[in-house]
């Protein structure tokens, strides 16, 4: 490792970057087929956003695995600075991608009742129908995983809520 990394702010300003190109990268990855998250076909999506699940696992694993053989040699430099600023970013990432995915698998029971016969349905379907367009909207102005847009945290408790 270079001799500019040999000091903890250094390592944590690198990680970070790190971190940073990840979250870029992963949302790339979603929206490579279509940029409208609401629009792409289940089953890809979840695809994708399950390979994004195991990236970001082994980007933890590497930096614990890491971590710990560095302790097995104490007069080496240790990775002495804190997870949480390191991964914070990370972690919120992944917390809107699990809420994206959970999101899309209500959306989709709820598709599937819109044909269903039983009395009262067709009220019922009514409002989460009006509730499912106001996410999918593309009048939307912000990415759902790009964790810098609050807005969608209040959308999805609303629609949450909604749901329930």
């Amino acid at each position: 490792v270079s001799r500019y990394y040999n000091t903890n702010e250094h390592m944590t300003a690198l990680f970070i970057k790190i971190t940073n190109q990840l979250i870029k990268a992963s949302r790339e990855y979603v929206y490579a087929k279509e940029p409208r998250i609401w629009e792409q076909e289940q089953d890809y999506l979840f695809e994708r956003l399950a390979r994004i699940r195991q990236l970001h696992a082994f980007y933890h694993e590497s930096f614990n695995a890491e971590k710990l053989r560095l302790q097995k040699t104490p007069e080496r430099n240790q990775f002495d600075f804190p997870a949480m600023g390191v991964f914070g970013k990370s972690d919120a990432f992944m917390s809107r991608v699990n809420k994206v995915e959970e999101m899309s698998k209500v959306m989709a029971k709820w598709t599937l009742l819109k044909n269903s016969q039983i009395d009262g349905m067709e009220q019922i379907w009514g409002l989460a129908k009006a509730t499912i367009k106001s996410i999918r909207q593309p009048a939307k102005p912000y990415d759902p995983l790009d964790i810098r847009q609050l807005n969608f945290e209040g959308d999805s408790e609303n629609f949450f809520h909604t749901m329930s």
